[in-house]
């Protein structure tokens, strides 16, 4: 079926949309580089055609389908100056069979925690193509620094409602976020790292959360583990709490009120106490 509007789907500088057809399941794009009309380099007329080179490239879905273009480029050679060129694009990097739309996309995508998988489905394209441009993006990962600090942050991805940062304890930098604080992820995370990396780690700095005390202690043995001030503090205050109330339970109905309304002086310092 041929689409009766073939406007520059492309939007593409030095593109022209020549047709665009589509059956069931993909719609096809026509194209070619603009002609050029005279030397880029000694600005002559005495150009000709050296050859015509065609590409296919996978793009954007379109009304729901795969969107594949197949682009005719065109090759000159200049009489006066003697040399060869092609127009331009960017539509597509060199060597490239995605379009810079589509590899745009799928970055989105992928910024949104979704699986390979679901980025496959969703822009009908395979998981091979998800996979190569996840191993031409890969960062490669900060080295573990000496001060190792682990913590949680609320994040709005779908591996979960909180995502876990590394910081370097001593320049505070950030050296790595994992994508999640479950102990599945962290365990595949830190068990990828080199042994010998993970040596230098000195102290091991989180909260209570057992799945950071479960990691150092497998893959942090002979680090310190420094529980950080606010949560250790927390727990004392829980426990001293849980002390009062059971002590409560066995005073009269008059005093139970009254320590009742009176359990901030537990945790007042001394020098602010008052003798009453």
């Amino acid at each position: 079926m041929q689409l009766n509007n073939t406007t520059d789907l492309l939007q593409s500088k030095g593109i022209k949309t020549k047709k665009v057809t589509q059956t069931d399941e993909c719609v096809f794009i026509e194209a070619e580089t603009e002609k050029i009309k005279k030397c880029p380099y000694c600005h002559s007329k005495k150009i000709w055609v050296h050859d015509n080179r065609y590409r296919t490239i996978k793009d954007t879905p379109i009304y729901g389908k795969k969107a594949i273009i197949h682009l005719k480029t065109t090759r000159y050679d200049c009489k006066h100056c003697g040399k060869r060129f092609k127009n331009e694009t960017n539509l597509v990097p060199k060597k490239h069979t995605i379009s810079k739309r589509l590899t745009l996309t799928i970055i989105n995508e992928l910024k949104e925690s979704l699986s390979m998988s679901a980025i496959s489905r969703n822009l009908n394209i395979s998981i091979n193509t998800v996979q190569r441009l996840v191993i031409f993006l890969k960062h490669p990962r900060n080295q573990l620094p000496k001060v190792l600090c682990i913590d949680e942050f609320k994040g709005d991805v779908m591996t979960g409602k909180y995502q876990c940062s590394l910081l370097n304890g001593e320049n505070h930098s950030l050296t790595d976020i994992i994508k999640s604080r479950n102990t599945k992820d962290l365990t595949e995370y830190f068990g990828g790292i080199d042994k010998n990396e993970k040596e230098n780690v000195v102290y091991f700095i989180s909260d209570m959360w057992e799945p950071y005390r479960s990691v150092k202690n497998t893959y942090f043995k002979d680090s310190t583990h420094i529980i950080d001030k606010y949560h250790f503090i927390r727990q004392v205050l829980w426990a001293l709490e849980d002390v009062r109330k059971r002590a409560q339970k066995n005073l009269e109905k008059k005093l139970r009120i009254y320590y009742k309304r009176s359990k901030s002086l537990l945790t007042k310092p001394r020098s602010k106490l008052k003798n009453d």
